[in-house]
């Protein structure tokens, strides 16, 4: 936890100050620091929750797995290109080596063959296992960002009758009826009392 020191004597320096996070001229300044500082607070987080994630999870949600699923369809087809390109250089150098005639050299171009194709096949191995752990890397993230693992751990999501979030207990009156979203299936409640606290 930060700490600020705010003794108020001005001319003396005294241990707290040396230790302090902070150190304020005066009590009441310093509580005009932590003040100020937790209106920034509240003014960001409520930036936060305008935001599509928190407004619209699932339309937000269905829209980073749209993203991904095109990430993954773009991960396809440049991993095709490539291979095809290997394929006909293989091809290439097949012919190559059916228009030489010593057997020696035949075998030789043979051997190199081989080793070009299991290098192929290893660096495409290894370069498609790493586009795969970067596309899981990315559905993990985007699995901790979601709103519904929230809902995993415990957490619901309360709507009023027109479907809008609830984020405080003003917006409906007794009476209402209400709708909360738990990690599996909703709950349909009535509003009996509605208090601060």
């Amino acid at each position: 936890l930060p700490v600020i020191s705010a003794v108020g004597h001005e001319k003396d320096v005294t241990i707290s100050d040396l230790v302090a996070d902070l150190r304020a001229p005066t009590p009441t300044k310093g509580a005009e620091i932590v003040l100020a500082q937790r209106g920034n607070c509240l003014n960001r987080l409520a930036v936060l929750l305008e935001e599509p994630a928190f407004t619209e999870p699932e339309e937000w949600l269905k829209e980073l797995q749209e993203q991904v699923e095109e990430l993954q369809a773009d991960l396809v087809e440049g991993l095709k290109q490539p291979l095809f390109s290997a394929a006909h250089r293989l091809k290439v150098l097949q012919g190559d080596l059916l228009g030489c005639s010593p057997q020696a050299m035949l075998l030789h171009q043979a051997e190199r063959l081989h080793r070009l194709h299991s290098a192929l096949s290893t660096s495409s191995l290894h370069g498609l296992e790493q586009l795969t752990d970067r596309v899981h890397g990315l559905a993990g993230r985007l699995h901790a960002l979601s709103p519904l693992a929230v809902l995993d751990r415990g957490y619901s999501i309360t709507f009023d009758e027109q479907g809008r979030l609830l984020k405080k207990s003003s917006q409906v009156k007794p009476g209402d009826s209400i709708q909360t979203k738990l990690h599996q299936g909703r709950i349909h409640s009535r509003v009996e009392s509605v208090g601060e606290e």
